[in-house]
């Protein structure tokens, strides 16, 4: 797959995948209420939900490799080796493995139909009998 087939591929994630990023932030506790949130969005610093959609869209880009999603998750969300790598392996799981990438149809070229007008009639020409 060439590198220009890769930027206009789209990805489908997995119905409900923003329920099963919160679940797992709930199961690893690096949930954030909802104060928090908004302070870090008056700040202008990303959330570790936004984190986490990023590392997803990467990943499924091939930006970020499988091996890579531990690290990138220990280092973007400031949590443990352990937990990220068992959250790396859910989120492969549960997300990443049955995320579809699919090509845009390529757009048809449109015909242009040639529009043939009718002649106006001259209003300023007498008419002949």
């Amino acid at each position: 797959m060439n590198q220009e087939s890769k930027k206009t591929q789209k990805l489908i994630f997995p119905e409900h995948v923003v329920d099963i990023i919160s679940g797992l932030m709930e199961r690893y506790k690096i949930s954030e209420n909802i104060e928090e949130v908004f302070a870090k969005l008056r700040k202008g610093e990303k959330t570790r939900g936004g984190e986490i959609a990023n590392i997803l869209r990467e990943s499924g880009q091939g930006k970020l490799t499988e091996e890579n999603l531990p690290s990138e998750l220990q280092k973007r969300l400031n949590i443990s080796k352990e937990k990220a790598v068992n959250l790396a392996k859910d989120i492969q799981d549960k997300i990443l493995s049955r995320l579809e990438k699919v090509s845009p149809e390529p757009i048809a070229p449109v015909e242009k139909k040639e529009i043939k007008k009718k002649p106006k009639e001259d209003i300023y020409r007498e008419p002949t009998e």
